[in-house]
């Protein structure tokens, strides 16, 4: 199917639907901005030694990704400014892992799930298997992601795992760490114990049976022992641990409260467990508000099983659970600074109500003349005042 492609500012026509994903959708036109509004700000995926046709076709490593499509200095023309053609066909190659062309692309997802299980399917024969993380808010350079069904037919392609990067990946929104360092961290057997036992002898691919299984289990609650090892996984993802370490909590169904917290004020028992995990996890306050993000809204991300199309609860779960911390660190903005503010005319009340902060300098110092008039009587008077007393 060919992709018809239009400016950042096109109009969306009546065929494109804002809502969430009720069937697989093809759209012919156009492929603008609002569609990657329905792009997770934070995406994963996972890489080896071979990953991008190999190092002599690409750069893939922690500090940055530069497709092959870029390499040598090839001039490279902006997504916008490609004929609708060649930019077709190098999606559907890159996407069919054709590495014959020179691809500007690179492959993301916004299940860690799926990602961790690539990864560790790719560890049993490679060495350098990453985990990498992006901010697409803080990359460097222009760099515009979508979603594949987006790109390409959707009855043709079943892409819906899979995001889709044009550009070089660099700068503080991407960071990379060695899969090695996760399993040493605790993500087996303390966080993702199912793993290892599922991709043993298996060629790589994204273990959606393995969701599928985990997520037809009662929900779990949260447990001490599991939020120290994620913490500390996120700590290897330094400013990007954040995104990380809720995705590894969304692993499997949780409640969203505390098992130990009554629930007979749900609301309050909700806000109780967003605190403890704020704290537990030791979340920084995110610099974007949830509320104002389209694709932190239910249902604009793909997430629930479509015809045929696989189902990520973990990604729905995720970005609920993102959401729920953004709105309450929102909250708890907002109340610091009513009380600033009520403290602040608390205490400008005070010096109001004195009587010292009134008066001037000038003022002060006659008084003091006044006082000292009064102390300090002359011998004269101090006669006359004896003389009155006898």
């Amino acid at each position: 199917m060919p992709l018809h492609v239009q400016s950042p500012d096109g109009e969306e026509t009546a065929g494109q639907r804002k809502d969430h994903f009720e069937a697989p959708v093809q759209l012919t036109r156009p492929v603008n901005l609002a569609m990657r509004n329905r792009v997770p700000r934070y995406l994963f995926r996972a890489f080896d030694e071979s990953s991008g046709g190999g190092r002599e076709l690409s750069v893939i490593n922690a500090t940055e990704i530069i497709p092959r499509g870029y390499m040598n200095r090839r001039q490279v023309t902006g997504f916008y400014e490609k004929q609708e053609k060649e930019l077709h066909a190098m999606v559907q190659a890159h996407f069919s892992a054709d590495e014959d062309v020179l691809t500007e692309f690179s492959s993301w997802a916004a299940s860690l799930h799926t990602v961790l299980c690539y990864a560790y399917t790719c560890s049993l024969s490679c060495r350098e298997v990453h985990v990498a993380v992006i901010d697409r808010e803080r990359l460097h350079g222009e760099v515009r992601i979508w979603w594949v069904p987006h790109l390409l037919d959707p009855g043709e392609y079943h892409g819906e795992h899979e995001y889709l990067a044009h550009g070089c990946i660099r700068g503080p929104g991407y960071t990379a760490v060695p899969f090695k360092n996760l399993m040493v961290g605790g993500l087996c057997p303390t966080v993702f114990p199912e793993l290892t036992g599922w991709g043993k002898g298996r060629s790589p691919d994204f273990g959606d049976g393995l969701r599928d299984k985990m997520f037809g289990e009662e929900l779990v609650g949260y447990y001490d022992y599991q939020t120290e090892r994620i913490k500390q996984i996120g700590k290897l993802f330094g400013d990007l641990s954040s995104p990380v370490m809720l995705a590894l909590l969304t692993l499997r169904p949780r409640y969203l409260a505390q098992a130990s917290v009554p629930v007979n004020d749900e609301a309050m028992a909700q806000e109780d467990f967003v605190d403890w995990l704020i704290i537990a996890l030791d979340i920084q306050p995110l610099d974007f508000d949830p509320e104002e993000e389209d694709w932190c809204q239910r249902g604009v991300v793909y997430t629930r099983e479509e015809g045929d199309w696989k189902a990520y609860p973990d990604v729905e779960q995720w970005i609920k659970l993102l959401r729920l911390i953004g709105e309450r660190q929102s909250r708890q903005s907002a109340e610091e600074e009513k009380r600033s503010g009520i403290d602040g005319e608390e205490e400008s009340d005070v010096h109001d109500g004195t009587m010292q902060d009134r008066l001037t300098e000038s003022d002060l110092q006659d008084l003091d003349e006044e006082d000292l008039d009064e102390e300090m009587l002359s011998d004269e008077e101090l006669d006359d005042e004896s003389d009155v007393e006898d």
